[in-house]
């Protein structure tokens, strides 16, 4: 029970892999915070673990609003970063721009929360980011995730060296079925070898 009594904040935790962390979390008796850009999505998550869970909202694309979330708050144990998303396509499909956001959400979206909270982290505390499978094993279509997941890896390694007083950590999961991709499949989402795999 070493997170009894611990606040934890989870970063997009109304479905998913953020879901099930906090829901973890709440196993292990800490005290759980998690977000979503929809209040509304935030509550319902938080409601389906338990009372004690509070579900607030917070758009990590906004570090005007990343800033006023926690500067209410004295002190943070434990941070889990899953907010993120993807998009498949070619490289050369519509606007580069329009097609980076995704890699910006994970990687700025990252950077804002630590620039809001690094200072305010107790000793034993740890930031962890979300990377994935995709960085060493992508595949076509999904260049956008292996850039961000590559990305959000990375994040763990260099501010290690900036902040040598916070533990930070990047997660790699696998492809997982998850919300996200519904999105972006919809009724097309299949986990097949040709997801599971980045081998024709």
């Amino acid at each position: 029970m070493k997170l009894k009594g611990k606040h934890v904040f989870v970063i997009g935790g109304s479905s998913g892999i953020g879901k099930e962390v906090a829901l973890l979390c709440t196993a292990q008796e800490a005290i759980i915070t998690l977000t979503s850009r929809e209040a509304a999505r935030a509550r319902a998550a938080a409601s389906d673990i338990s009372s004690e869970v509070s579900g607030l909202a917070l758009d990590i694309n906004n570090e005007r609003a990343i800033i006023d979330f926690f500067a209410s708050v004295a002190a943070v144990d434990h941070i889990y970063i899953a907010a993120g998303a993807t998009q498949l396509g070619s490289l050369t499909e519509g606007k580069l721009e329009d097609s980076m956001k995704a890699f910006d959400t994970r990687l700025l979206g990252s950077l804002r929360v630590v620039r809001a909270v690094v200072d305010k982290m107790n000793p034993e505390g740890s930031i962890t980011f979300t990377g994935g499978v995709s960085t060493d094993r992508p595949i076509a279509g999904a260049w956008v995730s292996g850039l961000a997941t590559a990305s959000a890896e990375q994040l763990a390694r260099v501010l290690v060296m900036e902040y040598p007083d916070v533990r930070f950590n990047a997660v790699a999961p696998g492809y997982t079925d998850t919300p996200m991709w519904d999105a972006i499949l919809g009724s097309d989402k299949v986990f097949c070898p040709k997801w599971l795999s980045p081998y024709p």
